[in-house]
């Protein structure tokens, strides 16, 4: 009992209390999940954040554009890196513009691939 009255533990359990405090008034970012939009054509390989479907991230301030960057080394020994680029239109869309390029090869290296630009629109979904 006496473990109960003595300053140190009073100490612990008034930080303890006061860190639940803090960490239930902390929220967690809010998150969007984004739905590409662009076309796909056959035969074609995109360097995609939406490659498993739609994307969710927490955004910032509401008119930011958001740029998604996926480094790969294909199986035809060379390395790209694709650029995604979003810019908000309006409240619940982005425009999309996406391009990739080749960045290196192994050494007798021949690319198969070429470069697959595309452009879109993504709808922000709450």
């Amino acid at each position: 009992m006496q473990a109960l009255t003595s300053p140190v533990f009073r100490s612990i359990a008034l930080g303890g209390l006061l860190l639940a405090a803090t960490v239930a008034m902390v929220k967690p970012p809010h998150t969007h999940r984004l739905v590409l939009h662009a076309p796909v054509h056959c035969g074609e390989y995109y360097l995609t954040a939406w490659r498993q479907g739609p994307v969710r991230v927490a955004t910032g301030d509401e008119g930011d554009t958001l740029t998604f960057r996926t480094r790969a080394e294909l199986d035809d020994g060379c390395r790209w890196v694709s650029t995604e680029t979003l810019v908000p239109i309006s409240a619940t869309r982005y425009s999309y513009r996406y391009e990739d390029h080749m960045v290196s090869c192994e050494e007798g290296a021949t690319p198969l691939y070429v470069p697959t630009p595309r452009t879109g629109y993504v709808d922000v979904i709450d």
